[in-house]
């Protein structure tokens, strides 16, 4: 219920950009709780037959796959949470490569 009476704040964006990056934050953190909470982890990762494959937070968050994708222009800090959660409950596996972070999903 919280989330469809605050429905309204959610479209509007704030024009101030730290303003508008504390708003994110906030609704981020909000968002990865309501998912953990009720344990909806996925990330419309098996729909796309892409089990199995390695992408760097980059791709993921900004990529041109990712366009569609909910979670795309996502902070990078708060795209990790969300993947250390899928990693807690083995069904992905954060890995470090030479240019940064990377991710390997699993079914």
């Amino acid at each position: 219920m919280l989330i469809r009476s605050t429905s309204v704040f959610v479209s509007r964006l704030q024009p101030n950009v730290d303003t508008r990056q504390k708003q994110m934050t906030a609704w981020c953190s909000l968002v990865l709780s309501y998912c953990r909470l009720n344990k909806q982890y996925t990330m419309t990762v098996s729909k796309n037959g892409l089990t199995n494959s390695v992408f760097t937070l980059y791709e993921l968050s900004n990529g041109d796959d990712t366009e569609n994708e909910e979670f795309h222009g996502l902070e990078e800090s708060m795209l990790l949470r969300a993947l250390q959660a899928l990693q807690q409950e083995h069904r992905a596996e954060i890995i470090t490569l030479d240019d940064g972070r990377g991710v390997k999903f699993f079914q």
